[in-house]
């Protein structure tokens, strides 16, 4: 699952800009692991295919993942104290916790020496990044829905852990 969705980001959309901006379907899946399966998995997950991601781009390594997982802990605590009744859980913070991880990782990387990620496009950056995690945040629940459920000795079906999203 993690070669699979490495490769559609790196093959597939490698040359998608929309406004200047490339979409991080990584950050997305990450999160939608977490509110799927739960914080723990799903922060592995995020951990995971953002360090893949932080090989192809020109930032300090590991900055990405750091991030990634970060929200998607917090995105996948959020789910687990909405109870099972929250209907628009995968989406909403699927956008929210893109948004803030943007933020976030502008905010780190300026920490960490590099000030010319603070600008007024970050803005269009974090919502850009959002909303193309929100259009994939269904068929990604999906995938992680597959992910999450194992065989059953009995031949039925096991959840591996967190909650039905």
């Amino acid at each position: 699952m993690v070669a699979l969705l490495f490769f559609v980001h790196e093959a597939l959309l490698r040359g998608l800009r929309i406004d200047g901006v490339r979409p991080d379907i990584l950050l997305g899946a990450g999160i939608v692991a977490a509110v799927v399966g739960g914080p723990e998995p799903g922060a592995v997950i995020a951990f995971a295919l953002e360090v893949l991601g932080d090989l192809f781009v020109n930032t300090p390594f590991g900055l990405s993942a750091l991030v990634a997982c970060t929200v998607a802990f917090l995105a996948g605590s959020v789910r687990s104290s909405l109870g099972t009744n929250a209907k628009f859980a995968v989406p909403v913070l699927t956008f929210l916790g893109s948004m803030a991880a943007v933020v976030l990782w502008a905010l780190i990387g300026t920490v960490l020496g590099l000030p010319a990620l603070l600008h007024p496009h970050l803005v269009t950056i974090a919502v850009v990044v959002a909303l193309v995690n929100l259009v994939v945040s269904a068929p990604l629940a999906l995938l992680m829905r597959w992910v999450f459920v194992a065989p059953a000795p009995e031949g039925g079906l096991a959840r591996l852990g967190g909650h039905a999203a």
